[in-house]
């Protein structure tokens, strides 16, 4: 009667330490995405007939950028500088699903949208370098790349 307990108790410290699963580890850490000029670019286009904003001439430019942080502990922290667009959203995550040797489903859901989780799909370009649509753009279905940070 002991030995099921043991193996569940056990079973249980590994999972929430993380070990339960090498391949979910490869998506942990911070991600940022590459070319976010050009998405900046596109997102701050003016409607045509109305100009923008003359910027402050005295304020440096922010450099546009999106970073997404994966936590080993499921947490998701979302931020994102394009422009006019300027967040910083938190949530969690989850892996769905592995297939080897370059996909990954996760399933997102952040607080500050709807009650509904999405799940996306993350491809592996190399060791350093993702393909998928960011958790906080999944209405967008673009589907971007991402380099991870040391």
């Amino acid at each position: 009667m002991r030995y099921p307990v043991l193996l569940m108790a056990t079973l249980a410290v590994c999972v929430l330490s993380g070990c339960g699963d090498e391949n979910r580890q490869k998506i942990v850490g911070s991600w940022t995405m590459v070319k976010a000029d050009k998405l900046a670019e596109r997102v701050n286009v003016a409607p045509q007939g109305q100009t923008g904003q003359r910027p402050d001439q005295n304020a440096a430019p922010e450099l546009p950028g999106m970073t997404l942080e994966f936590l080993s502990s499921g947490q998701l922290v979302t931020t994102t500088k394009l422009g006019k667009i300027n967040s910083a959203k938190t949530g969690r995550w989850r892996m769905t699903q592995f297939t080897p040797p370059d996909e990954m489903t996760i399933k997102c859901h952040l607080d500050q949208q709807s009650t509904r989780s999405r799940e996306l799909k993350v491809t592996w370009i190399d060791d350093q370098t993702i393909r998928m649509t960011p958790p906080n753009m999944s209405g967008q279905r673009m589907r971007l790349k991402f380099k991870k940070q040391p």
